[in-house]
């Protein structure tokens, strides 16, 4: 289909009246490889593609033009007016790889009758499902290799946050956490579960020494551990480092670990010994009612990147006691720095879920933070809503393709070069918590998400990567376009209003005073193998 596309146009060419003169339907010219054909479509016909093209899951599907206060247009100008805007709509959702290849797009431009191409859609399709209908997913770790998924588990009704009595499950039961293995015959089985009367609130795990670390809401990180061959991890040890307020991240190397409260305090402990290692209160480079949000500890440079609620990131040196402050960054727009992420193919680059948007961080070594900048930024589209914020990323670098997960449920997918989406689709009900990217086998490639519905989905992408090229209109030769009649010609081109806009702008760098302030209570689913690398 990437292929059969480079021969494509589509023209809103002409303007026909119904046979009852009511209104009038429109005229869209097609040309594919060598097939010419042409479709009739009302305005209501467009409506209700839009309509089915949003029930079938898609997101941030383009919008019609508005309809008129006095019925159907029957001016001229009028009818020219609305063929363009036609024209536009279409072009649009053309564009877009997982759009175009729908069955629903398919029908309506008729590309399966007039095409011998081999069309499969790109619409991405959940393989499997791990749940607890009681809570939200807060986080969850994903061990290929051991066959395992771990997940944290926490209430977030609404009811909860007034108090445990008016918890809509059992009082005593605000958390969880469940263990999943595959076995032999591929089947998910949960050989472990803890519920807790507290809100589970992040977790990690560290594969070397099989430790699993959970948050709670009460500032307690517990630590878990395999022992042996045994499919049961024991609780180890129990750490009070937060001062009794929510561990908002956690997150480990094979040498330590990054946990992050809403104190305002991080920490960071050795994996081995649990002695803590650096950290401190970083509340007085906050502003008033700002908090620590997220993390991301860079064992090879002894840093951590502290993300706050308020568009900042503080970037503290973490080797010893206090940590040393090296650099601030202020992303933009303004809004929550939600998750830092990496891609272990791409160690160069940093991805930062933000206000509405992913960006691209270039790394530099220690010393060199102040140029540490923006490469660019993904975004939803314009006409998304302000208040759905960005709440997750995951990068697949290798194979060029970026996602990001929305406080509305919707997961995003943009190729990393030219920033242009190629696929949106309504991932959960609430907001999508986490995404991770899983290239290796025996799972990969795959996409895991997990939301505020309490559910864990696995996401198989079909296709291969070049399918999910953008298509642009080309320019031709333009014929007029006759009001009541077809035209001949087949001009596809809306100059160049549809190009992606690619930000590639510098970040915005506070450079405030260097002192630290550590210490201060511290002392001492690409489906199967079709889809490789390219």
């Amino acid at each position: 289909p990437a292929a059969a596309m480079e021969g494509f146009h589509l023209q809103v060419s002409g303007a026909n009246p119904t046979a009852d003169h009511s209104t009038y339907a429109y005229v869209v010219s097609l040309q594919l490889g060598s097939a010419t054909w042409s479709v009739d479509k009302r305005f209501s016909e467009f409506d209700k593609l839009l309509e089915d093209l949003a029930g079938s899951k898609l997101a941030n599907v383009a919008s019609l033009p508005p309809k008129t206060l006095l019925g159907a247009p029957t001016d001229l100008d009028a009818i020219r007016m609305r063929q363009a805007q036609l024209q536009k709509f279409l072009h649009q959702l053309v564009a877009r790889p997982d759009v175009r290849t729908h069955p629903i797009m398919r029908r309506f431009l008729q590309l399966d009758q007039h095409s011998s191409t081999g069309w499969v859609s790109l619409q991405p399709e959940t393989t499997r499902v791990h749940e607890d209908g009681r809570f939200a997913v807060s986080a969850f770790a994903a061990v290929p290799r051991s066959q395992m998924i771990m997940i944290a588990h926490e209430d977030s009704s609404h009811l909860s946050r007034l108090g445990r009595v008016w918890s809509v499950v059992e009082p005593d039961e605000l958390g969880a956490f469940h263990l999943w293995i595959q076995g032999p015959d591929a089947k998910w089985n949960r050989t472990h579960s803890e519920n807790y009367a507290i809100k589970c609130r992040a977790m990690c795990f560290e594969e070397r020494s099989r430790q699993i670390a959970l948050g709670f809401e009460d500032g307690k990180i517990r630590i878990l551990q395999f022992e042996g061959s045994s499919p049961v991890p024991v609780e180890k040890q129990v750490l009070d480092l937060h001062h009794g307020a929510p561990v908002m991240y956690i997150g480990s190397t094979q040498r330590r670990i990054l946990s992050v409260g809403f104190d305002n305090s991080m920490r960071v402990f050795s994996v081995a010994t649990k002695e803590v290692i650096a950290g401190g209160r970083l509340a007085k480079r906050l502003g008033p009612n700002e908090f620590l949000t997220t993390g991301y500890l860079e064992d090879a440079n002894d840093r951590a990147f502290v993300g706050t609620s308020n568009s900042t990131i503080f970037i503290y040196g973490v080797e010893h006691n206090p940590p040393t402050f090296l650099h601030q960054l202020s992303m933009e727009p303004a809004g929550p720095v939600n998750a830092i992420v990496d891609n272990p193919d791409d160690p160069e680059n940093l991805w930062v879920a933000h206000a509405d948007k992913v960006s691209m961080l270039a790394l530099e070594g220690r010393g060199y933070e102040k140029r540490i900048g923006r490469l660019t930024q993904y975004a939803r589209s314009p006409t998304t809503e302000a208040s759905s914020k960005c709440t997750a990323a995951a990068a697949m670098s290798d194979l060029g393709f970026v996602f990001g997960g929305y406080s509305d449920g919707v997961v995003c997918m943009w190729n990393i070069a030219s920033g242009a989406l190629v696929a949106a689709f309504e991932a959960h009900e609430g907001g999508c918590n986490q995404l991770t990217w899983i290239q290796q086998e025996p799972w990969g490639p795959q996409l895991l998400s997990c939301g505020e519905d309490g559910k864990l989905k696995a996401w198989k992408l079909p296709g291969q990567p070049e399918a999910y090229a953008v298509w642009k209109p080309k320019a031709v030769k333009k014929d007029a376009n006759i009001i009541g009649a077809r035209s001949r010609g087949v001009d596809d081109s809306d100059d160049g209003e549809d190009a992606e806009p690619v930000k590639t702008s510098a970040l915005t760098q506070r450079d405030p005073d260097s002192d630290s302030d550590g210490g201060e209570d511290l002392r001492g689913v690409f489906g199967d193998a079709q889809f490789r690398k390219v």
